[in-house]
């Protein structure tokens, strides 16, 4: 049967499964961090660095890292590491430059006054 055909229940399953897996992946990659930074002795822990590639920070937060995360237009990067966790955010900055950029060369909009 075809996946355009499967019964609504059979899609639902098929959902929640790769969910879980997903899920199941991240607890993973977690502990898996988790048990790195276990493993160093104690004034070696920096709670952040890289784990099967990707990158994890487990400190505390801070506005300058979460705003470096998602905002950061000196950053060339589209992708930057997230601020607490494991991953990548967006750095909304260089997803938007061509239009900030267009808007400061053309600050005046036809019909605009």
């Amino acid at each position: 049967m075809s996946p355009a055909r499967r019964p609504a229940y059979s899609r639902t399953m098929t959902n929640e499964r790769t969910m879980n897996l997903v899920l199941v992946a991240v607890g993973a990659l977690a502990g898996a961090a988790v048990a790195k930074e276990l493993g160093k002795a104690g004034e070696d822990r920096t709670w952040h660095g890289r784990i099967l590639g990707l990158p994890y920070d487990f400190r505390p937060p801070t506005p300058a890292r979460v705003r470096a995360e998602f905002w950061d237009p000196d950053n060339e990067t589209l992708f930057t590491p997230h601020s607490f966790g494991i991953g990548y955010g967006v750095n909304l900055a260089r997803l938007l430059r061509p239009a900030l950029t267009e808007r400061s060369e053309h600050p005046e909009r036809p019909g605009a006054e």
